[in-house]
This record gives C-alpha cells, sequence and structure tokens, in this order.
C-alpha cells in the first residue's frame, strides 16, 4: 500500500514538473539571433540569400565558440573543411585574428579558408610597424606579437586600408623554405603595376584595380612575382552576397574600401572619419567589381570604430638595406623608393 502511494506521489511530482522541465529545455535552445548580429536578432542564412552577409563572409576572426567573425557567431562542424593559404588543417588550429573567408550554407560554415595578406622576409622592423615584400604593416593590433628580427619569414593577418597600409590582426612565424605569398589591390603607378610598393610584373590589363594574389618562383637566384591572378573572395562562391570587413575613407563624394571598390555614399553621415566598417558586397565570377558605385553598403551600426586606427601612424621606418646573401636580398640598382617604403622586389634568394 505505501508503495503504490509513493508512486503515485512520484507521478504527479514528475507530471508538476513538466512544464518547468520544458521550459528549461525551451531557453537553451539557441535564438535566431546566435547565429546573426549581436543585439540585431538577424540570422546568416546563404544560398538563398535570406540573411545578413548572404552566401560568404571575409573577415577577422574575433573569438570562439562557433566561430565570431564580423560581429556575427558562425556554426561549424568538427569535420568542415580548413585551410590556412590552400592548405588543409585540422580546425582546431583556427586561431584570434586569422583572417577568414567562410562559405555559408544555410546557418552553418561549409569550408572555412584562413588567408594571409603576405608572406616573406621582414626588411625592416620597430614597436610600430614593420615592411614584407614592400608592404607597410600597422602593428598595433596583432596580438601576441612574435620577437622578430630583420630576415625571419613571417605571415601576416590583417585588412588593407585605401593607402594599401595592412593592419596586422595577427603575425607568425614560418621556416625559411615558405615560399611568399602576396595578396591585394594591383595598382598601376609611375609606369608600373604594383601592389602598394611592390612591383608585380605585367598582369592582363582586367586585373588593374582588383585584389590579386602574386605568387613568387626562383629566378636568377631570386623569389620574383610569376603568376599574378584574381583573387577568389571566397572560393566556391562564384556569385552571391559577402559580408566583409574592410577600412574605409571619404573619396570625394563617396567612400573608397580597402578592397579596390568604391562604396555608395548611404551610411557615410555616420562616418564622418576614416574607420573600420563591415560592407555588403555582391561578387560575381567569384570576384569583386572594381570601381563601380554603390555595390557595398555599410553593414549595420556602429558600421566604424573609431577606437580602429584610421591613418598610418607616425614614425615609418627608414629606406630598408639588406646584404647578399641574406633573406631579403640587395635590391635591384635603380629601383624606386618612396617614403621610406623598401624599393623594387625585395623577396630575396631563396633558401640554399
Amino acid at each position: 500500500m505505501k508503495s503504490s502511494i509513493l508512486l503515485r506521489r512520484q507521478f504527479l511530482l514528475g507530471v508538476a514538473c513538466l512544464p518547468m522541465t520544458l521550459a528549461a529545455n525551451a531557453a537553451e535552445k539557441p535564438r535566431p539571433h546566435d547565429h546573426g548580429i549581436g543585439g540585431t536578432g538577424q540570422s546568416i542564412v546563404g544560398g538563398d540569400d535570406h540573411g545578413i552577409g548572404g552566401t560568404g563572409i571575409v573577415g577577422t576572426i574575433q573569438g570562439f565558440g562557433s566561430i565570431i567573425v564580423n560581429g556575427r557567431r558562425i556554426p561549424y562542424a568538427r569535420n568542415v573543411p580548413v585551410f590556412i593559404d590552400g592548405r588543409r588543417v585540422d580546425p582546431n588550429e583556427m586561431r584570434v585574428g586569422h583572417v577568414v573567408r567562410v562559405l555559408l550554407g544555410g546557418q552553418n560554415a561549409q569550408a572555412i579558408h584562413i588567408t594571409s595578406e603576405v608572406v616573406g622576409p621582414v626588411s625592416a622592423i620597430n614597436k610600430r610597424q614593420m615592411t614584407v615584400l614592400a608592404q607597410r604593416i600597422d602593428l598595433s593590433e596583432a596580438q601576441p606579437l612574435p620577437r622578430l628580427k630583420p630576415g625571419q619569414v613571417v605571415a601576416v593577418f590583417g585588412i588593407r586600408k585605401p593607402d594599401g597600409t595592412i593592419v596586422a590582426s595577427r603575425v607568425e612565424k614560418r621556416n625559411r623554405f615558405a615560399s611568399p605569398i602576396l595578396r591585394g589591390v594591383a595598382e598601376r603607378k609611375n609606369g608600373q603595376v604594383r601592389i602598394a610598393g611592390l612591383p608585380i610584373g605585367r598582369p592582363s590589363r582586367h586585373l588593374i584595380g582588383r585584389r590579386v594574389v602574386v605568387g613568387f618562383s626562383v629566378i636568377g637566384g631570386q623569389w620574383r612575382p610569376e603568376r599574378v591572378n584574381a583573387e577568389e573572395v571566397v572560393p566556391g562562391l562564384t556569385a552571391g552576397s559577402v559580408n566583409v570587413e574592410t577600412f574605409i575613407e571619404r573619396n570625394g563624394s563617396g567612400l573608397r574600401a580597402g578592397l579596390g571598390i568604391n562604396v555608395g555614399e548611404g551610411g557615410a553621415d555616420a562616418s564622418p572619419d576614416n574607420g573600420r566598417a563591415f560592407i555588403n558586397v555582391p561578387i560575381s565570377g567569384g570576384v569583386f567589381e572594381p570601381h563601380s558605385r554603390g555595390p557595398g553598403r555599410p553593414d549595420g551600426p556602429p558600421r566604424f570604430d573609431p577606437d580602429r586606427p584610421g591613418r598610418p601612424p607616425p614614425g615609418q621606418p627608414g629606406t630598408w638595406r639588406s646584404t647578399p646573401g641574406r633573406a631579403g636580398g640587395p635590391p635591384p640598382q635603380g629601383a624606386p623608393s618612396q617614403m621610406g617604403d623598401p624599393p623594387g622586389p625585395p623577396p630575396g634568394p631563396p633558401p640554399d
């Protein structure tokens, strides 16, 4: 008898607790805004482009618990393909400060490509900036920063300003056998096609003004730019909308992004000064369309971060110098030098 009374009491207690249990389980389920922009309730949805950012995201990893990029939490499976400069790696190798290109499928990452902006030997360095392959690199945000010295080969992850400066978010050492890599906007200056301070040869005319990737080969005992290709915004994505982290500055009545494109005036009233922004940009054929007005729009408040650097810091390093036989190599004679930037193509001799 006592047993039946006890069972009845347990049953009634369980029924009484059921609503609280269901409520607790409901509270534990992720809400839509957990996959979107903090505070907006808008989710990231790929494929059919119903969400903010559409089908891809390009930006800096800000945190984990999923990955947080451009202020958004992006879930990914344990077996998601992850690459660093084209090399397949374990997802555990992702770090805060890596710049990623995320291909979205639904709300989840289908592939994550980590890309450095430049890989090469350090030719000049101080506490605030350094130079690699004639690229001026702002180190004010690169934490933690390894101990570096001229000649050390590094991979620099960061976002470019419209003037070509790379604001580094992470710097990693590479071994001396690492082949140089360079990404950036190809521009014609002084009769040469360059990415910032580095001449890159004579690429196809349609690449001028676009983001490109430069591959290097050994020519005459020196690393020299050889292959120049249009950069895929997000590998595997040929058309859609991509949310991109960039720096923006005023360009007449509009805005100029560090991507090599102009951005429409929408949102310019919120940007009295230069700064970092996150914009949605349509792509076609896998690339941005350069010099087209209004392809991007600033993406949600806050559009600009006044605490981020807006211009190159003072105290640029002096003219780059090197000696034969040292990583970096001697600059070719007659190569131009501007504002202390290293002259000529300085990747230098490959390792023995």
